[in-house]
């Protein structure tokens, strides 16, 4: 019998010039790793990536720890990957903090945060910059915004902002993450900081439109990811360790109609709620068809005598349609978000928010897709696990990916236990 290889996953740790995996001491005749954890949380959202180093709760440990707290300038930067190949971006992060217990349990930690947080939270000033006169393109407003600022950061731009223009005035406000906040906010976008380059953030779409002019692509190859494309990956049977899916409703906050104008700078054109004049009245855009059927109720109720039918008639109309939007208005309301924890394999090492999971059923005769809006990498006890929070659309609104054809032929091509544990183990 031939006995394999083992396949192991890799932490790579290093603070500046001190490498920690493994670490080189004179206290050691051979190198050795002092880290014992470390963790990489990235969020499609705008808190920011972030990160934590565990080190060793020992002499070898702490000495390692002192020496990087007296570089504590110094960038840091994590790498997780295979020996094969597979390897995830390496995470650039800033010293934050650090906690230290003493006694019988005793451990070293050290918080990281990503170079782009800090960049965003110390450029503060106050400026106007006014287009008034002429029309200008977002992307210029927020370069206008950075240089004014004296910032080194770099911004990485949707479509949007470059063929979207505005003619108005901006205040810069207290500090440029503000000012970023607000525009993302007016735009339906989001701020997201990448650990994965230096002192850059980037303003993303939301999740459907992103993906419609940038459907993804098949995993990357070994240094081959790019920053503005997006990957898939499939997630198949015996992988997951858990998934967790839940389902949630916001109800709207006035189902009767806006009581208030809508701001012409949102874009949107203002409902109209007035009531009718009279039982004779017609609504705005009502149907001819449904004009005749009221005339025929209201002139066939006149000949009976009776006005009882006639209201009863004309109000179970109006429910029907009025059941017909709440349905539709519940729908579009829905929230399908996702959790996921699994063991990192070759398949999906190297996943990051903004990617899309697909997951094929049991016969895999469909597959669902997945917006991948948080991704955290854990290395602990010589492993390293990936824990993914995903959201989805509701399917009566249509999915995230148009054209899922590709991943679906590779799922339904996997026919056996052995062709999935070669296309998860694969250095191909």
């Amino acid at each position: 019998m031939t006995l394999g290889t083992l396949v192991q996953p890799y932490v790579i740790v290093s603070w500046g010039d001190i490498k920690l995996t493994p670490f080189e001491t004179d206290s050691l005749e051979t190198p050795e790793s002092v880290i014992t954890g470390a963790t990489v949380n990235l969020s499609h959202a705008d808190q920011g990536p972030n990160g934590t180093l565990t080190f060793r709760s020992d002499p070898i440990g702490y000495e390692a720890y002192r020496k990087c707290i007296e570089n504590s300038t110094e960038k840091v930067k994590i790498k997780f990957g295979y020996e094969n190949g597979a390897e995830t971006d390496e995470f650039l992060f800033l010293y934050k903090g650090a906690s230290l217990d003493t006694g019988l349990n005793q451990s070293i930690q050290v918080q990281l945060s990503s170079e782009s947080t800090f960049q965003l939270s110390d450029v503060r000033g106050t400026s106007v910059i006014n287009s008034n006169e002429e029309d200008i393109t977002l992307k210029e407003v927020i370069e206008t915004a950075r240089v004014r600022l004296g910032t080194d950061l770099n911004v990485i731009y949707s479509d949007y902002f470059e063929k979207t223009t505005v003619r108005q005035t901006y205040l810069i406000g207290d500090n440029f993450k503000d000012f970023l906040q607000r525009i993302c906010q007016d735009t339906g976008h989001t701020l997201q900081g990448l650990a994965s380059k230096e002192k850059t953030v980037e303003l993303v779409p939301p999740s459907k439109t992103e993906v419609k002019e940038k459907p993804p692509t098949e995993p990357p190859k070994k240094g081959q990811r790019k920053e503005t494309d997006r990957y898939g990956f499939l997630i198949g049977p015996g992988l997951i360790t858990t998934f967790s899916r839940s389902l949630q409703y916001n109800p709207p906050s006035n189902t009767q109609g806006s009581t208030g104008s809508v701001p012409e700078s949102s874009g949107l054109k203002e409902t109209d709620t007035s009531e009718e004049e009279g039982p004779s009245s017609n609504k705005p855009n009502e149907k001819p068809e449904k004009i005749v059927q009221k005339k025929l109720i209201n002139k066939t109720t006149s000949i009976i005598g009776s006005d009882i039918d006639s209201v009863t008639s004309e109000n179970k109309i109006e429910k029907e349609e009025k059941e017909v939007d709440l349905r539709r208005e519940r729908s579009s309301t829905q929230e399908m978000s996702g959790s996921i924890s699994l063991f990192m394999i070759p398949a999906i090492t190297g996943i990051v928010p903004r990617d899309v999971i697909f997951i094929p059923s049991l016969t895999s005769t469909y597959v669902e897709d997945w917006f991948v809006t948080d991704t955290n990498y854990n290395f602990s006890r010589g492993g390293v696990t990936i824990d993914i929070r995903c959201k989805r659309v509701d399917e009566s609104e249509g999915t995230i990916v148009e054209n899922k054809s590709k991943f679906l032929e590779l799922a339904k091509s996997l026919d056996s236990p052995e062709a999935w544990t070669r296309y998860y183990w694969s250095a191909e």
